[in-house]
């Protein structure tokens, strides 16, 4: 599968996860087990994924006249793990989470904003409960 695709997938169950219409939800089931299969492992630890399981899309503008749009697609086990690896100031990072409740959550924020990381970790946190 190719990373447009994969990217297409990754966005699909971020906006249609507890969706009434059953071939919303069997085809979300599909995508997460498809991702859990193709991710196997931290891309920054290395470790195997246990809980919670954070899909990243990063897309780099790159260029000042022409602008052209480098992605890359990782997962990581944890904000921690996303910290440590490094966050850009030029990226837009869309995040979907699959909690260890089995519940989804997603949300995207530009470069360094540490007010939307930190809403969206008290909103994990909350609902991990």
């Amino acid at each position: 599968m190719n990373q447009e695709q994969l990217i297409k997938d990754i966005v699909f169950v971020g906006t249609h996860w507890g969706s009434s219409k059953e071939r919303d939800r069997r085809k979300v089931n599909d995508v997460l087990a498809y991702l859990k299969e193709k991710f196997p492992c931290c891309q920054h630890c290395n470790e195997g994924v246990s809980d919670n399981k954070f899909w990243i899309i990063e897309e780099v503008r790159k260029g000042f006249i022409i602008k052209k749009y480098e992605t890359n697609v990782f997962l990581v086990c944890s904000l921690k793990c996303l910290l440590d690896r490094g966050l850009n100031r030029d990226a837009y990072y869309s995040v979907v989470v699959q909690l260890a409740n089995g519940e989804v959550l997603s949300t995207g924020f530009r470069g360094l904003n540490v007010v939307a990381l930190n809403e969206f970790a008290t909103e994990i946190n909350r609902d991990a409960k």
